[in-house]
């Protein structure tokens, strides 16, 4: 929205401006309180995107590969897998738990953009995973038996 006002009257158009938002979107009306601390010079923070409480879903594949293919001519097949993924959890904030269809558990912490992972394969093979989420979708790194990569989509 653009509003031509007097330079001595922009903090009123920008409060007018904020509450004329503040009832289309609850996120909106926590973003109207930070918006009036910073207006007043009591917020020095900024806003910071909130992850919704409440199920998760992601799905994808992994890729792994053994490093020993690439430094030794001795192998003529190298292991390479390719495996399905899907997980199912509970979110609370940053914090993700949940299983795999692999029949394994999981834990995952998100900062900002990016979330570490751990948790368990066919039962009992732990892997850790470091990753970046860009909204849905997912890329990581991660290791499990051999390093892999992760290409997931997350709801």
């Amino acid at each position: 929205e653009a509003v031509d006002v007097p330079r001595d009257s922009v903090s009123d158009a920008v409060k007018g401006i904020v509450e004329s938002i503040e009832y289309r979107d609850g996120r909106i009306m926590k973003n109207k309180k930070i918006l009036e601390k910073l207006l007043k010079g009591e917020e020095k923070e900024t806003i910071k995107p909130e992850r919704k409480e409440g199920s998760f879903l992601s799905i994808g594949a992994y890729y792994f590969y053994d490093p020993e293919c690439a430094f030794d001519s001795y192998y003529y097949y190298c292991d390479e897998m390719v495996l399905p993924m899907l997980r199912i959890g509970g979110r609370e904030g940053d914090t993700v738990y949940g299983f795999n269809l692999l029949l394994g558990v999981f834990a995952r912490k998100y900062f900002g953009p990016f979330f570490g992972e751990i948790g368990t394969m066919v039962i009992f093979l732990p892997y850790i995973e470091a990753g970046l989420a860009i909204g849905p979708l997912e890329l990581s790194l991660m290791y499990l038996i051999f390093p892999g990569i992760s290409v997931s989509f997350t709801f």
